[in-house]
């Protein structure tokens, strides 16, 4: 959302080391841990199933999951005009779960 781009914008590029974004900040530090405990639920869900390799870790899938896509927010901050998120979603994502191997 709009809300959620200009936190992170403001956290990742306009901050520095502000005593004022302390609070904000072990807020974010805590809601993204509740997420990816979350996300991990959601990964072992999926090995159990057979969709997900069963050798990787669920906590380590969904630190990966938001790992990719805060270097994507961060990409998109850093130049807005660079790429449009909503088309490029798709692929994103694709490559996200299928990786970049030619099979």
């Amino acid at each position: 959302t709009h809300r959620f781009r200009e936190i992170t914008e403001m956290l990742n590029f306009k901050s520095g080391r502000s005593p004022d974004l302390e609070e904000l900040s072990r807020q974010l530090k805590t809601g993204l841990r509740t997420w990816v405990d979350y996300i991990a639920r959601y990964m072992q869900s999926g090995i159990e199933q057979g969709e997900l390799r069963a050798d990787l870790d669920p906590e380590t899938i969904a630190r990966a999951f938001f790992a990719y896509q805060d270097g994507v927010a961060r990409l998109w901050l850093a130049d807005r005009t660079a790429f449009s998120i909503k088309e490029s979603a798709p692929a994103l994502a694709a490559i996200f779960v299928q990786g970049i191997v030619a099979v």
